[in-house]
């Protein structure tokens, strides 16, 4: 959803004027640029982990996470743990914003007042500007306004122009305030450049002040709802640095800096959690969101955030999704196969609006495998993340493809010359055409708490010798019969047994010269399997098969 001009944004294109006059601005205008390359950002690394802002250091500093050197202490923290001090202050034009700031010294704003109002330009822009941003976040987005220490809707949030030093901006908790939920709330005041011309700025001037406030006053409002931690860190920091980065293009749709980080996203999405919150991977995993824009409104955000001070995120995620009709466990397959639509694969009717200022997923060398008729092999996906494979043929025909898995829901999809055949979930069965030597891709996500072994079976369908497998007795009632008997099974391969829902059971070896083998309808550790209906992957010799048995008991 896009918003129409309003007063507050005819105010802040005459500030903008008048601040061009003493700036030179370096604005967004080649996405092409760095589709495919890494760019230069302002950051603080703490660990070894770089941030653009100082929230999430500040955040993390609060508990004594992590120990900081001692040039991020002096330019970061012994700084802002008080509110800095300033020569001066005014109020923005709604008198929501308290803006502090110095009229001379190293933290001095630029000192042009062209409308001859007492007040530099630059703070009469960025008052403006934060009146924008809090008409769009609260007034048309419907979140939460930022609190004071009792609880309710503060009068007035102040903000800080400071030379900062490292950072585009920062927001830095203040007061807990007291409240039933164990979730954290806070109190909080933000930081922002004093003018945003120094080169190291991916962008700068006004136009990196718009998308800075609007990205800093989104934790404000994120810390309003609550803060779950654990053994120290912020549990949802992930979805807070994707909540702000996200709702930058929503304020501002055509700055896109989000765009900057998006090379680290499509390097390394392949296997990462969407809980992943090092670095810059959740500010690129801004995406998720613009996918759920895109396909259910922006109302949806702020619908996800009003869930935080009952429950984590990722919950909070699948409640909200879960109104809409769906899931996390199906949205999150869609932001895979989607983000497989980017670049010169981009399709802004289907999938992303800017997908085409967007870089391309690679598939790792490692994660290529080359076919003959029949193949397996087995692999690993992350919790809450999609795994990106490529399969090669060598000749052309129909074959079929199945993925079994430790844990159940896990999605499986295949794109072949742009069509998406899928999702199957575990243990289903799809039915593809290859070409030789036309690399297909295989997206394999796990949508569950723990990491899922998965199999993956792709055999010809000329080659495969179906139905020749058979057991006995079947059905089988557990209360009559404790033995099963599986028969013409072939010599030295192997039996894998699975639940309906692709969880594994046992794995059975078939000796050589042996054309059956019995099984004891008990798991590995040798508990007692349950009634219900088990599958029987048979493989061996070219023959790959799958049998249905029904277990009653």
């Amino acid at each position: 959803m896009r918003m129409k001009p309003t007063m507050t944004s005819y105010l802040i294109s005459v500030c903008n004027f008048l601040f061009i006059l003493q700036t030179s601005l370096w604005c967004f205008n080649k996405p092409q640029d760095i589709k495919n390359n890494r760019t230069p950002f302002r950051s603080v690394s703490i660990n070894g982990y770089a941030w653009p802002c100082g929230f999430a250091q500040n955040l993390i500093k609060r508990c004594g996470r992590y120990p900081i050197t001692a040039d991020n202490e002096e330019i970061l923290f012994k700084a802002f743990q008080i509110p800095p001090e300033s020569q001066d202050s005014t109020y923005s034009p709604s008198h929501k914003f308290m803006l502090h700031f110095d009229r001379s010294g190293d933290h001095a704003v630029p000192a042009e007042d062209f409308s001859d109002n007492g007040i530099p330009d630059y703070i009469d822009s960025a008052g403006a500007i934060l009146d924008h941003t809090w008409n769009i976040e609260i007034e048309t987005l419907g979140f939460q306004a930022p609190l004071n220490v009792e609880g309710v809707s503060a009068t007035v949030y102040h903000v800080y122009f400071q030379n900062i030093f490292g950072v585009y901006g920062n927001t830095v908790t203040i007061d807990e305030i007291p409240g039933n939920s164990e979730a954290q709330r806070y109190t909080s005041y933000m930081v922002l450049d004093n003018d945003y011309v120094e080169s190291d700025f991916f962008i700068q001037g006004l136009e990196a002040l718009k998308v800075t406030a609007a990205h800093e006053f989104n934790h404000a409002i994120q810390l309003t709802y609550g803060v779950w931690w654990d053994y120290g860190l912020p549990v949802d920091l992930y979805l807070m640095e994707m909540t702000s980065t996200w709702i930058e293009d929503v304020v501002y749709e055509n700055i896109n800096r989000y765009v900057q980080f998006l090379p680290d996203l499509f390097e390394t999405f392949s296997n990462t959690p969407l809980t992943h919150s090092e670095g810059l991977y959740p500010y690129g995993n801004a995406l998720f969101l613009h996918m759920l824009e895109k396909k259910f409104g922006s109302q949806i955000v702020s619908d996800i955030w009003e869930r935080i001070g009952d429950h984590i995120g990722i919950i909070a995620i699948n409640e909200a999704l879960s109104d809409y009709g769906t899931s996390l466990s199906t949205q999150l397959h869609q932001y895979g196969l989607w983000l497989l639509f980017t670049g010169d694969r981009n399709n802004s009717q289907l999938y992303f609006p800017e997908g085409q200022l967007y870089p391309e997923l690679r598939v790792s060398p490692d994660d290529r495998y080359y076919f003959f008729d029949t193949a397996y092999f087995q692999t690993t996906v992350s919790e809450y993340a999609s795994k990106i494979l490529q399969i090669t043929v060598p000749k052309r025909g129909d074959y079929s493809s199945r993925t079994m898995s430790t844990l159940s829901n896990v999605w499986t999809s295949h794109i072949i010359e742009g069509q998406i055949i899928g999702p199957i979930t575990s243990s289903q069965q799809s039915l593809l055409y290859l070409e030789s030597n036309d690399p297909a891709t295989v997206l394999i996500t796990n949508p569950n708490a723990n990491t899922a072994e998965v199999q993956y079976h792709l055999f010809s369908d000329s080659e495969k010798i179906s139905g020749s497998v058979s057991v006995y007795p079947n059905p089988i009632n557990l209360n009559e019969e404790n033995v099963l008997t599986v028969d013409n099974v072939p010599s030295g391969g192997s039996v894998h047994i699975f639940t309906a829902d692709g969880n594994a059971v046992t794995k059975i070896p078939i000796p050589q010269n042996a054309s059956n083998i019995s099984w004891d309808l008990t798991y590995e550790n040798g508990e007692p399997i349950a009634g219900g209906v088990y599958l029987f992957l048979v493989k061996g010799n070219g023959i790959e098969d799958v049998v249905k048995l029904m277990v009653i008991r």
